[in-house]
Formats: structure tokens, sequence, C-alpha cells
């Protein structure tokens, strides 16, 4: 049976048949199935689909192996995050997520006392609302 909740993304069906479960292991996906150019079977790839969602559903949240994704692009992600976050906080704070339009900016979480130093996050993203449905690509 499934209930109609409203959120802040319109209404949303919610499984009431789904219980939450307690896991041991952090469930690892192969998408070696899915990659473009795999010759796997229909079978095999949706054993893929059915992994990612019952790790969305028991666990929340995944680990992915063969990806296909160039170790230079996680290299590079590194580096500009590091180079963010050594930013002065009046800098991150720049693009503080309470000014946004969007659910993207900087997060300030709490500031340690002691040191006087922030913690936080920052999401980004494309926003296809703020570009006319498109997402944009700055070159």
């Amino acid at each position: 049976m499934s209930t109609a909740i409203s959120t802040g993304l319109g209404h949303r069906l919610v499984s009431s048949s789904i219980e939450a479960t307690g896991f041991t292991q952090l469930p690892i996906i192969d998408l070696t199935p899915i990659l473009p150019g795999s010759t796997s079977s229909l079978e095999k790839r949706q054993a893929v689909a059915l992994e990612l969602q019952a790790a969305c559903v028991d666990v929340g949240f995944f680990l992915i192996k063969n990806h296909g994704i160039d170790e230079r692009v996680f290299d590079e992600a590194l580096k500009q995050a590091r180079a963010f976050f050594s930013l002065p906080l009046e800098e991150k704070l720049k693009i503080d997520m309470k000014n946004a339009k969007s659910f993207k900016g900087y997060i300030c979480q709490f500031l340690v006392a002691t040191a006087g130093t922030a913690r936080g996050g920052l999401v980004i993203g494309p926003n296809p609302t703020e570009c006319g449905g498109q997402h944009v690509r700055k070159t």
C-alpha cells in the first residue's frame, strides 16, 4: 500500500510495506554490466538495477566500483574541493546557501569555539530551473 505525502518537490508516493532494516556491510555495486559497450545480458543489467534499489531502500547509500570514470576526474574534484575549503570563511559565505535561489551553495554547519573555524559543506550541480531547463556547461 502506498501513501501520498507532500514534500518541497511536490507529492510523492511512499510505500508502507517497506520496513527499516539494519545492515552489517556497505553495499558495493559493480556497474560493469551497465557500462556503455557492455555485452551483458538484460538479466545482468536488471540485477544491477535491483542491487541499486535494495541499497537505496535498505541502507540509504552504497559504494560503486567499475564505474568507468577516469581517476583524473576524481583527482581534480578533490583538488578543487581542497582549494575551496581552504578559503577564509568570509569567501565561502559569499555563496551561502541561505542567499541562493536554489538549494546550492555553501552550508556553514557550525563554528568550532576553540579554534574559531567553520565546518561546512558545499552543494553544487546544474540547476535546470535557472537555465531554461537546460544543463549549461561553461568552458
